[in-house]
């Protein structure tokens, strides 16, 4: 997680337990040194009338050892489930800088009988910067506010690469949530936070991920993924020299909020002139074709979707007066490539080139 110098805040301790949990105890470190000072433990929305001990070994001011003791004396448990079960407040100096881990050492759960259930857990890292996640308009100067205008400004800053600078670059990495952020800032990152905003509350940011402790007991199977594809209609098509023909983007997946393209082709034998885009679905959205032989486009629907829908329309222009063929191909390789997102900003397995052959055959021909 990240805190500004001269802040206060807090971050939760998340647990993920299929077995009832009667009382827990941890311990984890930090270094003090930076500038940070665990202030305070309190209980979280899981644990609300629970009774919570903590106290500090602050002899090595490099390895602060924190320990929280969480327990009741009316026989209540956690429920098996997912979500913060304590809080940490901390203040951070004003002089403050760099980072360290939250390293957890230890963590005792146990069930009704005081007898111990097996646990894993999760370390996190604290640092402290200049400016607030996800506060990223608007430039040259943040304001310290969330809302569209960052919103605006992230879609920008990846729609037109190079051209729509943030006021703090590392806050535009929001996503993915899970399982933290991925030092990359695409339209999975764009994606979240409109959600962030849109609905309040609902959609954390990686930035302000938590510390977290999950009960090893059964984990459930992971769902096969669903399969998504994105395609080209028609998949073959030819121009005469100095006209056009449309090629159209569709996409058949489930629970996408939005996505990026990055298309190629041989530029001395076509030219993409103009893409029209599917507002009716996807409102928010860029076409970037400064590179020659490179189309740039990003997408952004209101909320998740699941069906077939059009993304938008790309006109396609021959130039080349001798009959030449070129592929319009997805690339796929790489983080500023073709991608699929859910809500959450993070990335959809989709099938770019099988079945629907996501490439165009264009033939250009010379009729004179």
């Amino acid at each position: 997680m990240y805190a500004e110098p001269g802040t206060s805040g807090a971050f939760d301790i998340d647990c993920d337990n299929e077995d009832a949990i009667f009382a827990a105890e941890m311990w984890f470190t930090y270094d003090s040194t930076i500038g940070l000072d665990v202030s305070n433990v309190t209980t979280a929305s899981r644990t609300e009338g629970w009774t919570v001990a903590f106290s500090k070994d602050e002899s090595d001011p490099s390895a602060v050892e924190t320990h929280i003791l969480l327990y009741n004396m009316s026989g209540w448990a956690i429920d098996p489930g997912t979500g913060a079960i304590l809080s940490v407040e901390y203040d951070v100096d004003a002089e403050a800088s760099g980072d360290c881990p939250l390293d957890v050492t230890q963590v005792n759960l146990s069930d009704a009988l005081g007898q111990p259930l097996p646990a894993t857990w999760q370390d996190g890292t604290f640092e402290c910067i200049v400016g607030m996640c996800s506060d990223v308009a608007p430039c040259p100067g943040c304001n310290e506010l969330i809302n569209m205008g960052d919103v605006t400004l992230l879609l920008n800053h990846v729609g037109y690469p190079g051209r729509h600078p943030l006021c703090c670059e590392w806050c535009g990495d929001v996503a993915p949530y899970d399982p933290g952020c991925n030092e990359l800032i695409n339209m999975g990152d764009v994606v979240l936070l409109l959600n962030h905003v849109g609905y309040p509350g609902r959609h954390p940011l990686c930035c302000e991920e938590v510390l977290s402790a999950t009960v090893a007991s059964a984990v459930p199977a992971v769902p096969a993924a669903a399969q998504n594809e994105v395609n080209l209609v028609p998949q073959d098509s030819s121009a005469p020299f100095c006209e056009t023909t449309d090629v159209e983007i569709w996409v058949d997946a489930t629970n996408s909020q939005g996505g990026q393209i990055k298309l190629t082709y041989d530029p001395t034998c076509a030219e993409v002139t103009d893409w029209v885009s599917n507002t009716v679905e996807f409102p928010l959205g860029t076409w970037d074709s400064d590179a020659p032989g490179e189309e740039w486009i990003t997408f952004l629907a209101q909320y998740p979707m699941t069906g077939t829908y059009r993304i938008g329309t790309l006109t396609i222009h021959g130039v080349s007066e001798e009959g030449c063929t070129t592929d319009l191909d997805f690339v796929e390789d790489g983080p500023m490539t073709s991608k699929l997102f859910d809500d959450g900003g993070n990335e959809i397995p989709a099938t770019w080139t099988a079945t629907y052959k996501a490439y165009l055959p264009l033939v250009m021909k010379n009729y004179q």
